[in-house]
């Protein structure tokens, strides 16, 4: 059985959501800085905002260290688009 794959544009699209999302977790979390949540997290201003704009996504360790030591809800970050009924 053949895996599907995304499309370039299709897995920039989602990469782009996934950094909002993570983005509107932090806010909510109180942290309005970028600088504020990677210094709590420990990780670098530089490798958040890579995160939040979707050049890059976090490893499932990085993640589970922005969740815990951010207290970010999951839920906001993990939740897939919302789907539409036609």
């Amino acid at each position: 059985m053949r895996k599907a794959q995304l499309s370039g544009l299709d897995a920039m699209r989602l990469r782009a959501e996934y950094g909002a999302r993570l983005r509107l977790a932090r806010v909510k979390a109180g942290y309005s800085t970028i600088g504020s949540a990677a210094a709590a997290a420990g990780v670098s201003d530089a490798q958040l905002t890579q995160w939040e704009t979707g050049r890059s996504i976090p490893s499932v360790p990085n993640l589970d260290g922005l969740i815990h030591s951010l207290g970010l809800d999951s839920s906001i970050i993990l939740a897939g688009p919302k789907h539409r009924t036609r």
